[in-house]
């Protein structure tokens, strides 16, 4: 049957975010047996092997609800996508709502949710949404952190790994979705202590993070440049460390463009 597709969060057809991620499929159990494809591009959900108008048809007539609209009736739910996607508080850990959408969906979803937060804290910074955009961008985007400067204390030879942040670069919700502001590092190595602190927008989390391009080659990635020649290589800002001033034993962190090349091992990093 004809494919057929259905809006994502944003509640429009393609909209500026989701044509720079990468589209996602998934297969679904649907009705009789039948391995049936569900796949997300430009921001909607796409039902491979079904009519929709059809099938809608032959439910009102009282027919059985195929697996494949189920899986399009979760995805529409905003209310519990919005829970879902709430990361939990310091400290805390709720009970999170089921979703029946396939896994390899679902962060795409969430990016749509993301982006709705974004809108909200650029109209209000002292918002729960903005609130929500921190912690998500900070729990996606540290442990690459934290793998960077483990790397890095063990490439110099600096002292242990006493502190890693996220924090949010101030200006990063622009209505068309590009980020406000450059994104920053900060940081230090020495005999010491390894620390690395970075500043990023939430772009972060569709270009890089959807990518899977958080750490490669023990290099944090910090934002995409130039993402034409997609998936085989990409141009992007990754942070290497050079020697610091004052101190010939000590290292701070700087942003450096390099490519992300695809490997037969995977993603490589050419500095």
């Amino acid at each position: 049957m004809s494919a057929t597709s259905t809006s994502g969060a944003s509640g429009t057809s393609a909209t500026g975010w989701a044509l720079d991620v990468d589209p996602v499929s998934a297969v679904v159990e649907c009705s009789g047996g039948a391995r049936h494809v569900v796949t997300w591009r430009r921001g909607k959900l796409v039902l491979e092997d079904h009519d929709l108008t059809a099938e809608e048809a032959a439910i009102a007539l009282g027919g059985p609800r195929p697996a494949c609209l189920e899986v399009l009736r979760a995805w529409r739910n905003r209310a519990i996508w919005a829970v879902a996607t709430q990361p939990d508080p310091p400290g805390f850990v709720r009970r999170r709502p089921r979703i029946d959408v396939p896994f390899e969906l679902r962060a795409r979803r969430e990016l749509g949710v993301v982006r709705a937060w974004e809108r909200s804290a650029s109209r209000r910074a002292e918002s729960d949404d903005a609130e929500h955009l921190y912690r998500y961008l900070r729990k996606r985007a540290l442990s690459s952190v934290l793998g960077a400067a483990t790397a890095a204390q063990e490439r110099f030879g600096g002292g242990r790994v006493s502190f890693v942040e996220v924090r949010l670069a101030d200006g990063s919700g622009g209505s068309d979705g590009k980020a406000g502001d450059t994104v920053d590092v900060i940081g230090r190595i020495d005999a010491r202590q390894t620390a690395l602190v970075v500043s990023l927008t939430p772009r972060w989390l569709r270009d890089v993070w959807s990518r899977s391009i958080g750490l490669v080659d023990g290099r944090f990635v910090a934002s995409v440049c130039d993402a034409t020649a997609w998936p085989s290589a990409a141009v992007v800002e990754a942070v290497e460390w050079r020697r610091d001033s004052f101190d010939a034993l000590a290292h701070e962190p700087v942003l450096r463009r390099a490519e992300v090349r695809l490997t037969e091992t995977g993603y490589a990093l050419a500095v």
